[in-house]
């Protein structure tokens, strides 16, 4: 029987009810890691102690103040997971209001709390904070409205965090997962793919017949698996998660393995001061575990070059 990954670990996740958190909960948990999943709903709340038994769940609005306090009372853990679970409304700028286009941000609110509490608290060496951020930063969706603009401030703050972490020698990492393309299995995606196959003034099975290389809530959970039960090294902050697979080559201790979701590493994620073409990966880059990992170089962006390249398909 194959050894879990995660057992011995201790493990909170925010964002646990729905979509991406709810598969990372289940799969964090069948790896054997204890979990403290953090919810707010009581119906999302009964579900998932349905679905996932033998963890810990904690009623809690995450937004609070005192809420990093709250929750590392009850585990404080060594893999922090933020998974935001904005559901804003998606239209072209000029048509929200300023209500409508900062409502994502509440998710940035509670990524700068928990993040600036593990710094201070601190978290003990050797533990990781992941963000699950999205593609809608990087690829700019025009009907994502602030969302795109907060989902790249997570991308920056794992990265600026990491820079904490070094300096003050806290040996804690941070990265940031960027699920790159839509999916029908979250709300927000469903509703996404029929407004952009709206737009494009097509149906949703074409508009999704398209888009190359989508990912599921299960990849992403497996990425999340990986990252932390084999933490790269800490000038790599920010992972662009997509269903591409490769036969790849060796990178250094991260070694091949099976054909799986990609994971590719960007260190300055929307970083290019000019619009960057979107291109798709090429069929063999570096593995990691179980997911590859390939820089992604922009063309003519200043000094700090490397971002994330993608298109929504």
């Amino acid at each position: 029987m194959q050894e879990r990954k995660l057992k011995g670990k201790s493990i909170v996740v925010l964002g646990a009810s729905r979509g991406v958190g709810r598969e990372i909960v289940r799969r964090v948990s069948a790896e054997g890691a204890a979990v403290l999943a953090i919810t707010e709903a009581l119906s999302d709340r009964e579900r998932l102690a349905t679905e996932v038994k033998g963890i810990q769940i904690l009623a809690l609005d995450a937004s609070r103040d005192k809420a990093p306090a709250h929750v590392f009372d009850v585990l404080r853990p060594d893999v922090l997971v933020i998974c935001g679970d904005a559901n804003p409304p998606l239209k072209p700028v000029h048509e929200l209001t300023w209500t409508e286009f900062s409502e994502p941000f509440d998710v940035v609110r509670i990524s700068v709390l928990f993040c600036a509490y593990a710094l201070r608290a601190p978290l003990a060496a050797g533990s990781s904070v992941v963000l699950v951020s999205s593609g809608a930063g990087p690829a700019g969706w025009p009907l994502s409205g602030g969302y795109a603009g907060a989902t790249s401030t997570q991308m920056f703050m794992a990265e600026h965090c990491q820079r904490e972490s070094t300096r003050l020698g806290l040996s804690i990492r941070f990265n940031c997962l960027v699920p790159m393309r839509l999916t029908s299995e979250t709300a927000l995606g469903a509703v996404g793919i029929e407004d952009y196959a709206r737009r494009l003034g097509t149906q949703p099975q074409e508009f999704l017949a398209y888009m190359s290389s989508r990912q599921s809530t299960h990849d992403v959970a497996e990425a999340l698996v990986e990252l932390v039960s084999a933490p790269p090294a800490a000038t790599e902050t920010v992972f662009a998660v997509s269903a591409a697979t490769a036969i790849a080559r060796s990178s250094g201790p991260w070694s091949p393995s099976r054909r799986t979701p990609r994971l590719t590493a960007s260190r300055s994620p929307c970083s290019g001061s000019r619009r960057q073409e979107a291109q798709n990966e090429g069929p063999s880059s570096p593995t990691v575990g179980r997911s590859s990992v390939a820089p992604c170089v922009a063309r003519d962006t200043g000094p700090r070059s490397r971002t994330i390249h993608h298109a929504i398909f």
